[in-house]
């Protein structure tokens, strides 16, 4: 059964940075889940900047390399991502994270997961607790 699955950044991440191992497995579970087309991924627009604005952190403080980074890129490339949320206006965010009890980036993909009656994929144990509280299941393996 192909399941609406929205990745947020920790997800990503977790293939780019030196994270521990359990993430990593996590994170190529689900590309291996969209390789086999029972996940159709869905990505916000927000979740870019939010990759991107962590990548240039590691790259500039010497955490991974820019070659690594690049190398990130073209995986992603590879990715057919479905975008489907647009960033919203600095009031809509800030009114989501409000109602959802978390921040304005987490908030983000928990309205994306309930708009599309979709599952989350996140690494962000802060995260688990909001996404019970709205009805909205973590992806699982």
């Amino acid at each position: 059964m192909t399941e609406l699955v929205v990745v947020d950044a920790s997800v990503l991440l977790a293939i780019a940075l030196p994270d521990p191992q359990a993430n990593k497995d996590y994170a190529m579970a689900l590309l291996f889940a969209i390789d086999k087309g029972d996940v159709i991924p869905v990505l916000t627009h927000l979740c870019h900047h939010e990759v991107a604005a962590k990548l240039v952190r590691k790259v500039r403080g010497q955490v991974i390399t820019a070659a690594k980074a690049r190398a990130f890129f073209d995986l992603l490339a590879d990715i057919s991502f479905q975008h489907v949320v647009d960033i919203r206006d600095a009031q809509t965010l800030y009114a989501d994270a409000m109602k959802l009890g978390c921040g304005s980036y987490d908030g983000a993909y928990v309205r994306a997961a309930l708009d599309h009656n979709a599952q989350l994929a996140t690494l962000d144990k802060k995260l688990f607790p909001h996404l019970a509280a709205n009805g909205v299941e973590r992806w699982v393996p």
